[in-house]
């Protein structure tokens, strides 16, 4: 928490599984809500939107999530852009192919859902995918067919020393 406060971040996305429950997931925001000033996003995860004994799913989604995040002071907001952020590499060149060694060459064969990094270079919206696993750097740009390129990134990260980015959107 003290590494993301100093980082001096104009905008915390908290994404994902914020809770089990919608007690937890108050909870959870006002956490957060203490410890920063920047703007707050938050986007649940499938944890937040499973059917509750007095609620749905759809209900969960449309209604009562934003309204607990907008009372808590986060904004629940609309999808402008979309930034992919994957374990593991989804785009060929986001992998790191070393055909000297042979290390490489074997986990290379299991190397990424390359089927999904194409699915997602459809996706009029992207503009990032973030990636780490692999401890190499790698960054560029893949230009797109009718639509807006998109900037992919691998974290430069090691054991014992993760890593953390800020993105322009």
């Amino acid at each position: 928490m003290k590494e993301i406060s100093e980082f001096g971040a104009d905008v915390l996305i908290l994404g994902g599984d914020l809770g089990g429950s919608v007690q937890d997931y108050e909870k959870f925001l006002r956490f957060f809500r203490k410890s920063f000033t920047c703007l707050l996003l938050v986007y649940p995860g499938n944890y937040n939107l499973w059917v509750r004994r007095f609620s749905d799913s759809k209900k969960l989604w449309f209604e009562e999530l934003p309204k607990i995040t907008k009372d808590s002071g986060y904004t629940y907001p609309a999808v402008h852009t979309i930034i992919a952020a994957t374990h593991f590499p989804i785009l060929e060149e986001q992998i790191h192919r070393d055909v000297h060694k042979s290390g490489w060459a074997f986990s290379n064969a299991y190397a990424g859902n390359l089927t999904l990094g194409k699915q997602v270079l459809k996706i009029k919206k992207l503009s990032q995918v973030v990636s780490g696993h692999t401890h190499i750097g790698k960054r560029g740009s893949i230009a797109r067919n009718g639509l807006n390129h998109a900037c992919y990134q691998v974290l430069e990260a090691d054991y014992q020393k993760p890593a953390m980015i800020g993105l322009a959107i």
